[in-house]
């Protein structure tokens, strides 16, 4: 087994061959990286000239451009997820070169880049072994009930957020035990978000130290549901300027979680909330959630679906109804105001108006500077204002955190809408970040142009080399679904389309296009579904 360093939530190779990061992706580094990498990392906290740079990464004396070591910094800041103005790994030190600031593992707190934190636990000396050991049976359930990469850590002396070192664990759960006399110990469960401190829930149990594992494992069922939700928005909460769309929040909630039906994220996300729903009817969050779920498993799994089965007009109907039961309780709130827009236009084209307004409204008055960049510039690119769109997709991306969920939404949605105004050139530059991975590469290069210095014939000769026909035809049915016939003006559905057709018409011919896509575009009957 290869060697490895930690440095913050990153664990490299001790050659930088490779390094794995928190999310689980496996990110590789050529032979130029690994040079400035180690260099950086031997100089750890020291200024690392251009110069140095460049003669670690091309040899004393090239003459390769100075500027290329930005280049070459730029992309380990892209891989490694870091960011230039809140630097996690590499400092830029201006006029005079680059500095590693990434924390050595030794330095950092025992659950830092954990998922969860169980502890501090405090009462010990009244609870004795029977306390620690309790504590330590409810951190290991949690584990087991978290994906691989979401640790849940047992820290029965974690400090406040104020005095941890390195990336904040998501949740902390807190143990206090006291002794009640007669051999009775009770203990008092706080579960909270560790940034800001605030409670999600707390509990007092009486014997923990009996529970079963049963017991157990529905009490860590319990923390772990409430934590999901906690990752979302509550319909009383005030949005803070970066908080990302409720999609982005529930994906990234739901990819925390390790299914128990071993389902997907989208699939866990509505299972979790019809349940939310069996206890409480009332409860319109969950209800706006349901509904973003539903819309959302087409964005993420709408080939798979649609080539067997079209469950898209009894979902509708159902969004529609969930979103009709919510929006008096949930206008307050930007983010699912925000939201609710975009489910009630998806829902029913023939509401445009209707929706358009509500997002403008929520536009105005929410907080949530980011999210309203993004929805609000979907409901002006689909409007036709494309230029406008444009400009609140790159004031969103000022907000996103490089490399994450909402950073690559934008840059979907910015190339989408460029796909629309038929300028590819522009496309091309935009949708470049995802061809930073293989699975990147291929969603790109049959959905948007290809990039200037990017050979993208082999990701494009892999993905068709694993769609039939049929799959084919529900991938364009699905784009067309979930973003092309969202648009109002015929000639940028038409556009939004013509790049995917174009590509798969070129291996597969005609047949390929659905009749409800082809027709549509056509202005046979603009912008309404019909029957495949």
């Amino acid at each position: 087994m290869a060697e490895t360093v930690r440095y913050r939530d990153a664990i490299f190779d001790t050659d930088f061959k490779f390094a794995t990061l928190a999310s689980g992706q496996v990110v590789k580094f050529t032979r130029t990286e690994r040079a400035v990498l180690g260099l950086l990392t031997q100089r750890a906290g020291q200024v690392v000239s251009r110069d140095q740079l460049l003669d670690a990464a091309s040899g004393i004396g090239s003459d390769a451009r100075d500027r290329n070591i930005d280049f070459q910094i730029n992309r380990l800041r892209r891989k490694l997820g870091d960011s230039a103005k809140a630097p996690q790994f590499i400092a830029t030190r201006y006029g005079e070169g680059y500095v590693w600031v990434g924390r050595h593992s030794t330095d950092l707190s025992p659950a830092a880049g954990a998922f969860m934190v169980v502890g501090p636990v405090r009462g010990l000396a009244e609870a004795g072994a029977r306390g620690s050991e309790s504590a330590a049976r409810i951190a290991a359930v949690l584990d087991r009930m978290t994906v691989p990469r979401r640790r849940v850590v047992f820290d029965p002396d974690c400090p406040p957020a104020t005095d941890f070192v390195g990336p904040k664990p998501a949740a902390a759960l807190s143990l206090d035990f006291l002794d009640m006399g007669e051999g009775h110990v009770d203990c008092t469960l706080t579960l909270r978000r560790f940034d800001s401190d605030a409670t999600i829930r707390v509990l007092r149990l009486a014997a923990l130290d009996a529970f079963d594992e049963s017991e157990l494992t529905d009490l860590a069922e319990t923390l772990i549901d409430d934590v999901w939700r906690s990752l979302n928005h509550a319909v009383g909460d005030v949005p803070a300027p970066e908080d990302e769309p409720l999609p982005v929040r529930l994906h990234r909630a739901s990819e925390m979680m390790a299914s128990i039906t071993g389902t997907t994220a989208w699939q866990d996300a509505e299972r979790r909330l019809r349940s939310a729903l069996a206890r409480n009817p009332m409860d319109a969050a969950a209800k706006l959630m349901l509904a973003t779920v539903l819309r959302s498993k087409y964005v993420m799994a709408g080939p798979q679906i649609l080539v067997h089965e079209d469950p898209r007009e009894e979902d509708e109907v159902e969004i529609s109804d969930l979103v009709s039961a919510a929006l008096p309780s949930i206008r307050g709130n930007g983010i699912f105001a925000l939201e609710a827009a975009r489910l009630i236009y998806h829902a029913d084209l023939d509401a445009f108006p209707f929706a358009y307004g509500l997002a403008e409204r929520a536009f105005r008055s929410t907080t949530a500077f980011a999210t309203a960049f993004a929805i609000f510039g979907e409901f002006r690119m689909w409007d036709g204002e494309i230029e406008a769109a444009l400009e609140l997709y790159d004031r969103g991306m000022e907000l996103a955190e490089p490399n994450s969920h909402f950073h690559y939404y934008l840059v979907v949605l910015k190339s989408q809408a460029l796909v629309a105004l038929n300028d590819r050139e522009r496309a091309a530059i935009a949708a470049a970040p995802l061809c930073e991975t293989e699975a990147g590469r291929r969603f790109y290069s049959v959905l948007f142009p290809w990039p200037d210095g990017h050979d993208m014939q082999a990701a494009f000769d892999a993905a068709m080399a694993q769609t039939s026909l049929e799959q084919a035809r529900a991938r364009i049915l699905t784009t067309y679904y979930v973003s092309g016939r969202m648009f109002r003006r015929p000639e940028h559905r038409r556009n939004a389309m013509s790049f995917q057709i174009e590509q798969f018409e070129s291996r597969m011919g005609p047949d390929v296009v659905p009749d409800e896509v082809r027709n549509d575009l056509a202005g046979r009957f603009p912008n309404r579904r019909m029957a495949v």
